[in-house]
């Protein structure tokens, strides 16, 4: 008795984990496609992002000054807020990383002076080059003597630093000669203050920060040396040298609902941009004809290969029908010869065709017309032999009771044959349909590429991802409407399919 529960539980969990394992495996299969239909929802700026994201993401805009900006988002305190670029062409604002001299020597020997340098853990970032509202250009490091007045405040900003690591800094406001400094930007012609940067763990609510004026000679790995700045900071407890290891110009944000709140960082590519998730549907628009570039336009291609494909795939049903229940129920002289002559013409390569096939067009003037696209392919001795197969199953009763009645052999294949023939049929349909949709070595020999008006989906979106490489995601947009299509066919008749797969061929 109680071994029953205990088998049934081992029953429905092995099944389970089959679930779990084909679920798995399905997902893996289909994720290449998700991708792709997602990323054809995408704009171009989203596939910058680095590492890469799945879902669609746009950068949210603000109007800033009559004008729409975009959005950046800084983490303040723990929370989102959002800015935007504030600095122009015109403004340069320079500043200055202030590091320990163990931290820069540490890092001299395993490198040069160009990487090292820029590596150390910062200590200070500091404003040492700015234009002032009435337009006068400061350089701290190259004011010997100057002295700074650094107030602590109680704002901590995460900033991403030069080496895309994502650091808290403590924030300091700037004072020389007892005035507190700020700058105008000339973007948007509003004055915002300068701030320092301390990193890490710093004591002191004020500190005194000093140009010496002097140099320190450091080595590097290979032996070749350089000078550095020296700075000195000084606090009530103490007096602390700092070099500067390097500088650069960065890139001011302030924040459109309070001007007074400003962020320096470098460069901008590392700030996370202020995003929601958009699925940008005009990309099919662009790509379906609505832009104003004719390269990107996949509505022609589009309708063209509608066009043949339907043509093939209706021809070829027609040709195989025929062809399966005459090879199948009219006995004739020499029709198991000429079954098997035709049916070995699948042994012969498509490339051996070509060039046969390219002259007969040329000489009956078809080069460079739909209809070479359309005409060669009517005929398969695939389906023929699929038709054939299926129609030697029906019992010959069947077909002697309507001679009897008077039915012609069009009519016992169009009211008994074909009804019956739906799986098969809607296989070789499936199978027709994938063929002519994604046909390519022949339309790209027998259509020129100056004859636009007469390309398929395969020739076009050649052309695009050529001249369009630099976007990725009109690219991938020509794709998905090339995929699609057949993939919609294939869930929609997979019953038919899978019926027909295992119902011909079986017998006869």
């Amino acid at each position: 008795m109680q071994k029953e529960p205990n088998h049934e539980l081992k029953v429905w969990a092995s099944r389970g984990c089959i679930h779990l394992f084909l679920l798995t495996f399905g997902f893996i299969m289909l994720f290449p496609f998700i991708y792709m239909i997602l990323a054809s929802l995408k704009n171009n700026q989203d596939f910058a992002s680095n590492p890469r994201r799945l879902l669609p993401f746009t950068q949210l805009d603000t109007d800033f000054q009559d004008t729409q900006v975009p959005l950046y988002s800084f983490d303040v305190n723990g929370s989102k807020r959002d800015a935007v670029i504030a600095s122009g062409d015109d403004d340069r604002i320079d500043f200055g990383y202030l590091t320990t001299r163990a931290a820069l020597e540490s890092e001299l020997k395993n490198d040069s002076h160009a990487n090292a340098r820029r590596r150390p853990e910062v200590y200070l970032a500091l404003p040492i080059g700015w234009v002032t509202s009435d337009g006068t250009e400061i350089e701290l490091d190259k004011s010997a003597g100057t002295e700074i007045i650094l107030n602590r405040t109680d704002t901590k900003i995460e900033l991403t630093d030069r080496n895309n690591r994502t650091n808290e800094f403590t924030t300091y406001s700037f004072a020389m000669d007892g005035q507190p400094q700020s700058t105008t930007l000339t973007l948007y012609d509003i004055t915002v203050p300068l701030f320092a940067y301390s990193g890490g763990q710093r004591k002191g609510d004020e500190w005194v920060l000093v140009n010496t004026g002097r140099e320190e000679t450091l080595l590097d790995k290979e032996g070749n040396d350089r000078g550095y700045l020296v700075f000195e900071l000084r606090s009530e407890e103490s007096v602390q040298e700092l070099l500067m290891a390097s500088n650069s110009t960065v890139t001011a944000f302030v924040d459109p609902e309070n001007i007074d709140f400003v962020v320096y960082t470098t460069p901008v590519e590392t700030v996370k941009a202020a995003e929601k998730v958009e699925f940008q549907l005009k990309n099919y628009d662009t790509v379906l004809g609505r832009g104003e570039d004719q390269s990107l336009k996949l509505d022609r291609p589009l309708v063209n290969t509608i066009l043949v494909t339907i043509s093939v795939v209706l021809g070829q049903i027609v040709t195989s029908v025929f062809g399966g229940y005459a090879f199948s129920r009219i006995d004739f002289r020499g029709r198991d010869t000429l079954f098997l002559a035709y049916l070995g013409s699948i042994m012969i390569p498509f490339v051996v065709l070509i060039v046969p096939m390219y002259k007969l067009m040329v000489a009956i003037e078809w080069n460079d017309r739909i209809v070479s696209l359309i005409v060669p392919w009517i005929f398969s001795a695939y389906g023929t032999f699929l038709m054939r197969q299926f129609f030697v199953t029906f019992p010959k009763e069947i077909e002697e009771a309507a001679l009897l009645d008077g039915c012609s052999r069009l009519r016992i294949l169009w009211r008994v044959f074909v009804p019956l023939s739906t799986p098969v049929i809607a296989t070789q349909a499936i199978f027709t349909f994938l063929y002519a949709w994604n046909s390519f070595i022949w339309p790209l020999v027998i259509i020129s590429t100056n004859n636009k008006d007469n390309h398929v989906l395969t020739l076009s979106l050649i052309t695009l991802s050529n001249i369009h490489a630099d976007k990725p995601n009109l690219v991938l947009t020509g794709a998905a409407v090339m995929i699609l299509p057949p993939i919609l066919v294939f869930i929609l008749a997979q019953k038919y399919f899978v019926e027909g797969i295992t119902s011909s061929g079986l017998k006869g």
